[in-house]
C-alpha cells in the first residue's frame, strides 16, 4: 500500500487484525503476469524517453528505444529486490535507478550511461555521478523524505529496524503494539511514504497468516516506483522550473518529487471512486507473491 503521507502524518491506529496486500489471482499464468509486468516497465521507460526527446526536437524512435532498454533494467532492479535474501532490497534498487537514469538519457539526447542518479540506500540524498565529464560527482538532499524521516523517528510508537533498513535500501519503521491505516481508513499490513516504509505490529502478521517478508518487497517495489517518477519526471521539470526562474542553484542541491505525490492523489481519488487498482499496485503485488 502506497499513499502520499503529509511529512510523517502516517495514521497508526490500535492494534487490530490487518488487511493483507493480497497478491493477483493464482490462476494468472506466470508467464503472463511477468511478461505484463516487463512489457510495461519498458514502455513506461520507452514513452517517457521518447516524448520528452521528441518535445525538445529530438527523435522520438531513439529516445523510445533507448528508454524501453532504461525500463527494462528496471524492472530488473524491481526483480532483484523481490528476492528474499539480505540485502536484494539494497541492490534492487541501486540496479532500478541505473535504468531510471538510462532513460532520463534518452530523453536529454545523453549516451545511455553518461549520468547517473543513485539513491543513497537508507539516506534522503541522492548521488549523481557523470563519468564523461562535468562534475563526477554530486551530492543532494531530498528533503520531503528527510523530515519524513526526522519526524518518524522521534514517533515513540514507532520502532526503527536497522536491519531491515539496511537490507531494503530504505527506512524501515515497526509500529509498537499498533496497525498502519491506509486507504478508506483501512488496516493495513505496511505502508511506503516518501521513500519511507512503515509496517504494522508484527503480531498482526501472525494474525493475518500473510508473509511478513512479501510486505517487505511490497514496499520497496514502491519506493523504487517513486525512484522512477523522481529522475526521469520531477528532476528534470524542476530543473527547467528552477532554470526558468533564475532559481538554477537551488535544484543542485535537492531534489523534489511532486510529480510522484500528484500522481498517487490522482489514483487514490480514481480508487476510491471508480473502485479501480492503480497499476503500481498491480506490479508491486505481482512481485510480492
Amino acid at each position: 500500500m502506497l499513499r502520499p503521507a503529509v511529512l510523517a502524518a502516517i495514521a497508526l491506529a490500535a492494534a487490530s487484525p490487518a488487511e493483507a496486500q493480497t497478491g493477483p489471482p493464482t490462476q494468472t499464468p506466470t508467464w503472463a503476469g511477468e511478461s505484463a509486468v516487463i512489457i510495461s516497465n519498458a514502455l513506461a521507460g520507452g514513452l517517457t524517453a521518447g516524448i520528452r526527446h521528441a518535445l525538445s526536437g529530438g527523435s522520438f524512435g531513439k529516445g523510445f528505444l533507448w528508454g524501453a532498454a532504461g525500463g527494462t533494467v528496471g524492472y530488473l532492479g524491481k526483480r532483484v529486490a523481490s528476492t528474499r535474501i539480505d540485502g536484494a532490497g539494497f541492490l534492487g534498487r541501486e540496479i532500478a535507478a541505473v535504468g531510471h537514469s538510462m532513460v532520463r538519457n534518452a530523453s536529454e539526447g545523453r549516451p545511455a550511461m553518461s549520468r547517473l542518479y543513485l539513491p543513497l540506500g537508507p539516506i534522503p540524498a541522492w548521488v549523481t555521478l557523470t563519468p564523461t565529464g562535468g562534475s563526477a560527482l554530486t551530492l543532494r538532499i531530498d528533503p520531503a523524505s528527510l523530515a519524513q524521516l526526522i519526524s518518524l523517528s522521534t514517533d515513540s510508537r514507532l520502532r526503527f529496524d536497522v536491519g531491515q533498513t539496511m537490507s531494503l535500501g530504505a527506512p524501515v519503521f515497526e509500529a509498537m503494539r499498533r496497525g498502519v491505516v491506509g486507504l478508506n481508513s483501512e488496516p493495513v499490513l505496511g505502508i511506503a511514504s516518501f521513500g519511507t516504509i512503515v509496517i504494522s505490529d508484527r503480531r498482526s502478521f501472525l494474525q493475518s497468516g500473510y508473509d511478513i517478508r512479501s510486505i517487505f518487497v511490497h514496499e520497496t517495489v514502491h519506493v523504487i516506483q517513486g525512484d522512477f517518477s523522481l529522475i526521469a519526471w520531477s528532476d528534470p521539470f524542476n530543473d527547467a522550473l528552477f532554470n526558468a526562474l533564475g532559481l538554477g542553484v537551488v535544484n543542485r542541491f535537492v531534489m523534489f518529487n511532486e510529480v510522484r505525490w500528484a500522481g498517487i492523489i490522482i489514483s487514490d481519488w480514481i480508487t476510491d471512486r471508480r473502485g479501480l487498482r492503480a497499476p503500481f499496485e498491480l506490479e508491486a503485488e505481482w512481485l510480492a507473491r
